[in-house]
């Protein structure tokens, strides 16, 4: 707790300390602008300036752009890839619901991304035909052709209407070159630092043993492997306990006044659980108010006005995307929030931002900008659905990544930034207009959703 506080009382300062973290407040300048990464620049609104009072972020699981949203009008998809012996192989279709897992592992990141010898930091995206799988259609070692794969558009059309009727981003990378846990870490602090006990090192895996989950609470023993940023290629670092005090999203909010939640299936450690694996949110006397252990909560939220300003909402596994889990819900569960917002009170002042946690595995043709051992990973889908993008079926070629939605989250309420990838990131504002009325909510046509935590266990490989 002492340690908390002082975290907060860091966040409060009006300048950038030896923390590295930046307090400045764009809420309270009317002349600054942001640029991101990837050289794109965007005005950092003044709070007064942006309608939006509520944002949403769903984490979903496990999807490229090439394999959930194949053929996307406006957006840079492709229907084959290449293999490591120079073929190009037409994507098949695998459903949703398919029983199989790819690994999604950091090792795996570099098999399938087959960098170039003599610049490890260029991608050639061939070496998908070597990558690890669970199925039984699927072998373990050899030649395998599992993940160049698309999902039917039968199963994915709730998510095709949502990008039709709002906005779509095809340059948004996964933060992570690596799977679930430390990608969770990523989307609540900018990165995946194993801060303090290791802060020069990054979480590059699941914790072990499989299925042990990730958090403070974690069974004794368990562990999770760490890897050093520089150089690329480098071996891993020391494995360490599941268990962080690093600065969050969520301590600017709070040191903000700025209410939020995160909703989870379950308390305890989890691979989706981030805000578990935070000491002083953890131990804090208000975690029972910021966790919740019911996603469908948020839906009950909506319907009695109670919405937090700032919500991360996690799925429960048959409704996740995860392949290997024999489900295909995914679209009935986002689409469930996504029509509770537009036909509630909170329509006209909110931003819901749907993003999946890594790559799965799956195949994707556009190569990653490396800019050191474990940044940056694949491409992943990001939908914004607001009243306030700047036209129906917009595609941002804009790179984003998941510090780009921490970014968006900061300005909407002036909180200042982390100084992590939040920083360098940028903000999403080119896929919105403010100075536009308000559009009118159409409901997204989706299978009715079934609230249930069952089935939460994933197939997550460490």
């Amino acid at each position: 707790m002492k340690r908390f506080v002082a975290i907060v009382a860091t966040l409060a300062l009006p300048a950038c300390g030896s923390s590295g973290i930046s307090a400045t407040n764009p809420a309270n300048s009317s002349a600054v602008s942001s640029t991101g990464s990837n050289g794109a620049t965007a005005p950092l609104l003044r709070r007064s300036e942006s309608p939006i009072t509520h944002v949403i972020i769903v984490i979903q699981e496990n999807r490229t752009t090439d394999n959930l949203f194949q053929g996307l009008p406006g957006a840079d998809t492709q229907s084959y890839g290449l293999d490591s012996y120079g073929n190009q192989v037409t994507l098949h279709a695998t459903p949703l619901e398919w029983n199989g897992d790819i690994s999604h592992s950091h090792g795996n990141f570099v098999t399938e991304c087959n960098p170039i010898p003599s610049n490890l930091a260029v991608c050639q995206m061939n070496g998908w035909n070597h990558a690890q799988a669970n199925s039984p259609d699927c072998p373990v070692s050899g030649d395998d052709y599992c993940p160049y794969a698309y999902v039917p558009r039968s199963e994915s059309q709730p998510y095709f209407d949502m990008a039709a009727e709002f906005a779509f981003g095809d340059r948004m990378f996964e933060t992570n070159e690596g799977p679930s846990f430390p990608a969770h870490q990523e989307l609540i602090s900018g990165t995946a630092s194993s801060a303090p006990q290791f802060p020069w090192r990054q979480i590059s895996a699941n914790p072990v043993p499989k299925h042990s989950g990730g958090g403070c609470d974690s069974a004794p023993g368990t562990t999770v492997k760490t890897i050093p940023p520089e150089p690329i290629g480098a071996g891993e670092g020391k494995p360490q306990f599941p268990c962080f005090d690093r600065p969050t999203l969520g301590d600017l909010l709070t040191a903000a006044n700025v209410s939020w939640r995160y909703y989870q299936c379950g308390t305890g450690a989890g691979l989706w659980h981030a805000y578990d694996a935070i000491q002083h949110i953890w131990s804090g006397g208000n975690y029972s108010n910021l966790v919740i252990p019911q996603p469908q909560q948020i839906l009950t939220d909506i319907s009695s006005n109670s919405l937090a300003a700032v919500s991360w909402v996690t799925p429960d596994g048959t409704h996740s995307d995860h392949p290997g889990l024999g489900n295909s819900g995914g679209p009935s569960w986002v689409g469930a929030i996504v029509n509770a917002v537009g036909e509630s009170s909170y329509w006209n002042s909110t931003a819901i931002i749907v993003t999946w946690d890594d790559w799965g595995g799956w195949y994707d043709h556009v190569a990653p900008h490396r800019r050191n051992n474990y940044n940056l990973g694949f491409r992943v889908p990001i939908l914004l659905i607001s009243p306030y993008v700047v036209q129906p079926g917009h595609v941002s070629h804009v790179r984003h990544e998941f510090g780009s939605i921490l970014h968006f989250t900061e300005e909407t309420f002036g909180t200042g930034n982390l100084g992590t990838t939040d920083a360098t990131s940028d903000d999403l504002q080119d896929s919105f207009n403010y100075n536009q009325s308000a559009r009118a909510f159409t409901p997204i046509s989706a299978p009715a959703f079934t609230p249930s935590c069952n089935g939460y266990k994933t197939h997550e490989d460490p």
